[in-house]
């Protein structure tokens, strides 16, 4: 596991997979991230992973997590 320490507005690039995650905000209990990726990579949560592996699927995450799906969670792109 690689562990960085980041700032608010700071930003990390996984330029392999077009993905750049900036810490948006830093409270005692809880770090908010936000996620730039392309469409065609899917961003879960841990929580929602394991509470429903069909969230892995492509078809549940076109329909339930995209912007035409209307769903919660992240976007792609």
């Amino acid at each position: 596991m690689l562990v960085l320490g980041r700032k608010v507005g700071q930003k990390i690039f996984v330029p392999r997979y077009g993905i750049e995650i900036e810490v948006v905000s830093i409270r005692p209990d809880k770090v908010k991230l936000g996620f730039t990726a392309p469409g065609s990579v899917v961003i879960v949560r841990d929580d929602c992973r394991s509470n429903s592996p069909r969230v892995l699927t492509e078809g549940f995450y076109e329909r339930e997590h995209t912007r035409e799906g209307g769903g919660e969670g992240v976007s792609p792109g």
